[in-house]
This record gives C-alpha cells, structure tokens and sequence, in this order.
C-alpha cells in the first residue's frame, strides 16, 4: 500500500464506468481522513466508487454511499473471494496488489496465474468484471505483469488492466498510461498515483 495516505483513483479515458457518469474512485486506507470519502463525493469530486485494499468493506466504507470494489490483496483467504463476492452483491473485483514487491502481495507469475484460472476466471459466470494484478511501474512490475498476461492467454477471465505510477510530472504519466494501454488494449483503471513535485500538474 503506498504510503501517503489518499490517493484519488482516476479511471484512464479507454475505461467504461462503473457508474452512470463518474469515472472517478477514492482509494482509502485506515490513514485517510474521513472527511475524504465527503470530498469525493462533492461537487467536482463526483466519484462513485471505493476501494480499501482489502476483500471486504471497512464499517464507515459501508454507509458511506460509494460502491465499494473489493480487492483480493494477497494470498489470503483467496479460497474464500467467491463467496465474500457473493455476498456484496460485487460486479468488480481487482486482483493482487503489486505481486512482484516482497513487501506488496509477492506472488510469483506462475502462481497468480493459477489463481486467476481456479478462482477468478469462474467468477465470470456470476457477471463479476475481473482486473489483473496491479504491479508498480517499476521495470520488475511491467514485466510481471507482461509475464502475467503472456501465461494466461484467455484463461485468466481478465477485462481490464489496473496500474500504478509513481512519478514526477503529468506528461510522463499520460505518456506511461499510453504505453500500457498499448501492451495489451484492454480498458485501464488508474487505482494508484502519485505525481510528484504537484507544480508539474
């Protein structure tokens, strides 16, 4: 989990919404502000949607108004993810959160990919969206996830591609954001950014 404490996720133009109009998600830790999920909420702010890191939703997640988006971080409890979906009602889930760091999720390709094939890809059958594991844009995260992609062919159920980017000025991140989409052309969801200095925006 990156270490400042609110990132506001902002889903790349090539991906559908989730709700009517917004596009846009809050990313909430146990470190954000609660005054946070209002701002997002409010005028300009118009997200419809949260996310936690975690598989189930935290007590002032739940009454918050935001749809929450569960995320399997890590090993644990995957065996469970299908009925902790179930019942949420889920129509998103996001998968392992930046595997290829030994202080993230640290899951080797081979077995994320099993995951996605035996827990996962069946959740399609209930109408779940899947997203891949979202890696760092560091050069070890890009080639995870190009490894991770490559070894799962169609099996894996992926419909959409989250990414992190953790840089200095906004051309760079647009310019990444492009070449992501490029790797694979499937719909990107920003779940992670952090544009440093803010005078570059």
């Amino acid at each position: 989990m990156p270490s400042f404490p609110t990132i506001i996720s902002l889903l790349a133009a090539v991906a559908p919404a989730l709700a009517t109009n917004a596009k846009r998600g809050l990313a909430y830790s146990d470190k954000t502000p609660l005054d946070d999920i209002a701002v997002a909420k409010g005028d300009g702010g118009a997200a419809s949607w949260v996310y936690t890191w975690q598989t189930l939703p935290a007590d002032q997640i739940k009454n918050s108004g935001l749809e929450f988006v569960p995320m399997q971080h890590d090993r644990t409890g995957v065996a469970d993810l299908a009925s902790n979906l179930a019942g949420l009602g889920a129509k998103v889930v996001l998968g392992f959160n930046e595997p290829e760091r030994a202080d993230q999720s640290n899951i080797p390709v081979a077995e994320a990919v099993q995951f996605y094939k035996d827990t996962f890809a069946p959740l399609k059958d209930s109408g779940i969206r899947i997203g891949a594991p979202a890696v760092s844009a560091a050069p070890e995260g890009q080639q995870w996830i190009k490894d991770f992609m490559d070894q799962c062919g169609d099996a894996c159920g992926v419909d959409f591609v989250p990414l992190h980017w953790y840089g200095d000025g906004a051309q760079y991140f647009l310019d990444y954001v492009t070449e992501f989409h490029g790797w694979f052309s499937l719909p990107i969801w920003v779940t992670g950014a952090h544009l440093r200095p803010v005078s570059n925006l």
